[in-house]
């Protein structure tokens, strides 16, 4: 049966040239070695499938999931950053986004007010969108959909939603006047 699925899909992929068909293939292979405890192979066919197409959260959530497994905690976290911003979410990469916002921002302190910007960079590396207000005392950055507003290099305020439409705005200063960070 496995083989039956494997060349359908290969037949597929050879007639339609489909990146979202190529990407399904290498989800679907990754998946099933992520299963049978081949990680490495599961990384190399789901990290095909994230380049084919980066916008499905399933790629990134099991990409993240085989990450954890070996260990590579900078990759999982940022792979589960990128599933919750992907157009095509799920509840899966929400879930892994709260377990993984859990470990890197709650359990260590580092969404208390007060908290130096720089040390929330040394910990969680680059965010995924950086906004800087005009005068250059207010700082915004987001990781995932977990918002992180900075006066004066201290955090202020942390914000958390679940709605990914405001991230698809092409300019983060739109997109933190939308949460209504500043006018």
């Amino acid at each position: 049966m496995k083989i039956f699925r494997l060349i359908t899909c290969t037949t597929l992929l050879m007639f339609t040239s489909c990146n979202t068909a190529a990407s399904s293939i290498y989800f679907y292979k990754g998946t099933q070695c992520l299963q049978e405890g081949n990680f490495e192979q599961a990384i190399v066919d789901l990290k095909k499938a994230v380049e084919l197409n980066p916008t499905y959260a399933r790629n990134h959530v099991n990409l993240c999931a085989a990450y954890m497994i070996i260990g590579d905690d900078e990759k999982a976290w940022y792979h589960s950053r990128q599933s919750r911003m992907c157009r095509y979410g799920d509840n899966s990469s929400e879930k892994q986004f709260e377990n993984q916002c859990d470990r890197y921002i709650h359990k260590p302190g580092l969404d208390r007010p007060g908290t130096s910007y720089e040390e929330v960079i040394s910990k969680l590396g680059a965010p995924d969108l950086f906004c800087e207000a005009s005068d250059s005392t207010r700082k915004v950055i987001t990781y995932g959909t977990f918002m992180m507003i900075f006066d004066e290099g201290k955090l202020i305020e942390c914000r958390s939603y679940t709605s990914t439409s405001t991230l698809l705005t092409p300019d983060p200063a739109d997109m933190f006047r939308q949460q209504g960070v500043w006018n």
